[in-house]
């Protein structure tokens, strides 16, 4: 008799514990949770943080831990991209959604990677559940968790991480300082009239790591016509354009190298 009234003081105790817990996390679900958080790593270092958080639209502010005291190129924007008002004091960003019902939240920070002798170092502390997207063609040498999944899209790892503290390894392919390729040659348009303009395009990227410059020759029926130099990063593209006309009706061959 007695060993039943101790058991029912323990399961009445436990009961009258457990409903506030409960009724905490039911109430914080309600004004905002974070839906998404992706950081997208470049090889010079930089990382992009997307942060997609659904939100009551009774409550006028939000406020987020973010994952670096050290951001920049701050921005974020409601359901209607229509941009939202914030506030950051060291680690944490107040966003005034003042009706809003979804807040995405963009920075860049360069302070959670760091590189020795080669080897690149993502350092994490994510109360998120978090999906990392390696620089294109880096290779993991190291992680300190077994992440919840691995995956590869494209040319690059992606690693979706539960909240944790995180280090990961991973090293970048040495490619060659300055390269330039020039694709996408486009005419437009590709038949017209004696005296008529036509404009020749093409894409030119710097695939190597450092910044150079690049003659972009346009030659007609093997002859130079025109030139432009472009400068770009490693890793950067742009357009280049020619605008010529012809006097004379005929077949041209259009050529566009170095």
């Amino acid at each position: 008799m007695k060993r039943n009234i101790c058991e029912a003081l323990i399961l009445t105790i436990l009961v009258a514990v457990s409903i506030p817990v409960v009724a905490n996390v039911t109430a914080e679900n309600l004004d905002f949770h974070t839906e998404s958080v992706v950081l997208t790593l470049y090889q010079d270092g930089l990382v992009h943080v997307t942060q997609v958080v659904r939100v009551n639209e009774t409550i006028p502010e939000i406020n987020l831990p973010l994952l670096s005291a050290s951001v920049s190129n701050v921005l974020v924007i409601d359901e209607n991209k229509s941009v939202l008002d914030y506030e950051i004091n060291g680690s944490n960003i107040t966003i005034f959604t003042l009706g809003a019902t979804k807040a995405t939240l963009e920075y860049v920070t360069a302070s959670l990677t760091s590189m020795e002798a080669g080897v690149w170092t993502l350092s994490l502390e994510s109360p998120y559940n978090a999906t990392v997207r390696l620089p294109e063609d880096a290779e993991v040498i190291f992680i300190n968790e077994v992440p919840l999944s691995i995956n590869t899209e494209g040319n690059r790892i992606t690693l979706y991480l539960f909240p944790s503290l995180w280090e990961i390894s991973y090293v970048l392919p040495i490619g060659p300082l300055v390269d330039f390729k020039v694709t996408n040659l486009q005419i437009t348009p590709n038949e017209v009239k004696p005296g008529e303009e036509v404009t020749i395009s093409v894409l030119v990227t710097n695939t190597g790591r450092e910044t150079g410059s690049y003659d972009v020759v346009l030659k007609i029926n093997g002859s130079i016509e025109d030139a432009k130099t472009v400068t770009l990063s490693g890793g950067e593209s742009t357009e280049v354009k020619f605008r010529i006309s012809g006097e004379k009706a005929g077949i041209y061959n259009v050529e566009v190298a170095d």
